[in-house]
């Protein structure tokens, strides 16, 4: 018998005289059915297990709350019997080769957490709007070809990053009142709705690595957002409205078509951090120099030849860029 199954047989063994909560197995080339008889368990995870599916006798673990895959590169498969497990707040499949989320999956109706990072799924089943408790989704690795509108469900969801295939979004995803991360980058989008406005709860967006080459006003509307990432777009423009939003404190720009940075960027009374290296621009307003809490501003890669002195009274502000003359 290889040796990192003997010693998960003698963890399960410990684990049942003592009716632990908790195990974690890994390295082993099966699942020991043994481990199925622990319905004490609370929290199980399989790490780097050497096995295509998970066993169908997942489902006797009826206590189970958290149940981790993680970089069990060979599993492509979940059973359906997984459905079964009423009680279980955390599912996390990442780092597998997962193809696809059980049809059944809204079954799981106690679950907050789904961390699908770095898998092979690409859709998303309808029942995925059951799940009313869901609080974190995460979905990488391949790009999501069909969010269903019956994502408009997970009315608790409040951090949500998806990579997609380059379709719009759904409508109903801006009715997830309760957001504050939203991350979908990497993703081919050309335009974002103006609905996007409705997340009044945002705190954290991430939109950089797509093709966006227009902005809707209603950004402006997300008061409480304090990190937007807007990098490696096509944006030759930004909207007046984002220049006032008021707890902002990082604005990642670079990689865009800028030609010009407003003067109005002194709106962002709480910006610490402004990144608009890679651009076209030819020169930086000299209304920065109202930004009392900048502390990193990058400009690197365009096509400034001088900066403002005054930028250099900035106590605490670090520049990154200075390849150019003082004006």
């Amino acid at each position: 018998m290889e040796r990192p199954m003997e010693y998960a047989l003698e963890l399960i063994r410990l684990a049942k005289d003592n009716k632990a909560e908790s195990i974690c197995i890994q390295n082993v080339s099966e699942i020991p059915p043994q481990l199925f008889e622990l319905d004490s368990l609370k929290k199980l995870l399989l790490f780097n297990v050497d096995v295509t599916e998970l066993p169908s006798e997942i489902c006797q673990l009826t206590n189970l709350e958290k149940l981790s895959l993680t970089d069990s590169m060979h599993i492509t498969t979940l059973p359906e019997e997984i459905c079964e497990l009423k009680k279980l707040k955390s599912l996390d499949i990442s780092d597998s080769r997962i193809m696809y989320l059980p049809e059944g999956i809204g079954q799981l109706t106690t679950l907050e957490k789904l961390d699908c990072e770095n898998t092979r799924i690409k859709s998303l089943p309808p029942g995925i709007g059951q799940l009313t408790e869901l609080e974190h989704l995460k979905i990488t690795g391949s790009k999501i070809s069909h969010i269903p509108p019956e994502i408009e469900g997970l009315q608790k969801l409040k951090r949500l990053h998806l990579i997609i295939q380059g379709t719009p979004l759904p409508k109903e995803l801006f009715s997830l009142s309760e957001l504050i991360k939203l991350s979908i980058e990497d993703s081919l989008l050309t335009n974002i709705s103006e609905e996007i406005g409705l997340l009044h709860k945002l705190v954290y967006l991430n939109l950089g690595v797509n093709n966006l080459t227009t902005l809707p006003q209603s950004i402006g509307d997300l008061a409480n957002l304090t990190y937007l990432d807007l990098r490696f777009n096509l944006l030759d423009s930004i909207p007046d409205r984002l220049w006032s939003l008021p707890k902002l404190q990082t604005l990642d720009l670079r990689v865009n078509l800028l030609k010009e940075l407003s003067p109005k960027v002194a709106g962002l009374e709480n910006l610490e951090e402004l990144d608009v290296s890679e651009n076209l621009l030819q020169s930086l307003p000299t209304s920065i120099f109202q930004l009392g809490n900048l502390t990193k501003l990058y400009f690197g890669k365009n096509g400034i030849k001088s900066i403002p002195l005054k930028f250099f009274k900035m106590q605490d502000l670090r520049m990154y860029g200075l390849d150019t003359q003082l004006d």
